[in-house]
C-alpha cells in the first residue's frame, strides 16, 4: 500500500511541476507578444521618419542643384538683393 501512495505522490508532484512550467510559458509567451507589438509600432514610426527624411532629402538634394543655376543666380539678385534689370520699372507694396 505503501507504494501505491508514494507513485500517487509522484504523479502530484510531476502534474504541479507541469502545471507550473505551463504557466510559465503562457506568462513568457504574453510578455513577448506585447513586447513584438512595440517592436511593430516603434518600427512603423521609424519607417515614416525614414520617408520623410528621403523626402526631405531629396528636396534638398534638387535644391542644391538649382542653386547652381543662372535661374537662381536671377531669382537670387531680384527677389533677395533688389536687383532689377536697367529698362524695368519697381513698384514698393
Amino acid at each position: 500500500m505503501k507504494k501505491k501512495q508514494r507513485y500517487t505522490y509522484i504523479h502530484v508532484i510531476v502534474i504541479g511541476v507541469i502545471v507550473c512550467l505551463g504557466v510559465f510559458a503562457l506568462f513568457s509567451f504574453f510578455k513577448l507578444k506585447s513586447k513584438l507589438n512595440e517592436r511593430k509600432a516603434e518600427y512603423a514610426e521609424l519607417q515614416e521618419k525614414r520617408d520623410a527624411v528621403t523626402i526631405q532629402n531629396n528636396r534638398l538634394e534638387l535644391l542644391s542643384q538649382y542653386r547652381g543655376t543662372e535661374e537662381f543666380a536671377k531669382y537670387y539678385a531680384r527677389y533677395k538683393l533688389g536687383y532689377a534689370y536697367p529698362d524695368e520699372i519697381i513698384f514698393d507694396k
